[in-house]
């Protein structure tokens, strides 16, 4: 688990009520670094997953993260293959 401090008298808070927060601002002040990874990373490998398939291959990502290898775009699809078939395509199938 990666704890995050945040001074509330710092956050940013636009006219609709929303809260603005700079994550790399406030890693840096607090000598930290991250990656971020969405389900939108996962879909640009396989296109063919959808939102909720795609949260589970990051879950699953992140429960076996390596310190050694980290997360790579071969790390994402090893897991997307693990979880969920490929669509099978060529000759007689359906796109």
């Amino acid at each position: 688990m990666t704890i995050l401090t945040l001074n509330l008298n710092e956050l940013k808070v636009t006219a609709d009520h929303t809260v603005v927060i700079d994550l790399d601002e406030v890693l840096a002040q607090q000598n930290k670094i991250g990656s971020i990874w969405g389900i939108e990373d996962v879909q640009e490998i396989r296109p063919d997953l959808n939102d909720e398939q795609a949260w589970e291959v990051l879950r699953q990502v992140d429960k076996h993260f390596d310190s050694e290898n980290g997360i790579s775009w071969s790390v994402i699809e090893f897991w997307a293959d693990d979880l969920f078939d490929r669509p099978i395509s060529g000759p007689g199938s359906e796109q």
